[in-house]
């Protein structure tokens, strides 16, 4: 059966990081939140004031920096 692996919040942001890229966990949740990122989805649940929950597809990232990464540092 084929098994879809996901991220954390926290694991996104680090491999993030460790491309370069400078965020910040709370803004990378809002910009999950606002539909920037193809590879995360984040959704709420019916009650007002709720936590945020995120389906972050490590597949889909893997893909999204591949578009984007440069080998030798220099796009």
């Amino acid at each position: 059966m084929p098994h879809i692996e996901t991220m954390t919040l926290n694991e996104l942001a680090e491999s993030m990081r460790q491309l370069g890229l400078t965020v910040n966990n709370n803004a990378l949740a809002s910009a999950i939140e606002a539909g920037l990122y193809p590879f995360a989805i984040c959704y709420r649940s019916k009650e007002s004031n709720s936590h945020r929950h995120f389906e972050i597809y490590r597949k889909l990232f893997n893909q999204w920096v591949a578009e984007r990464a440069s080998d030798g540092g220099v796009a």
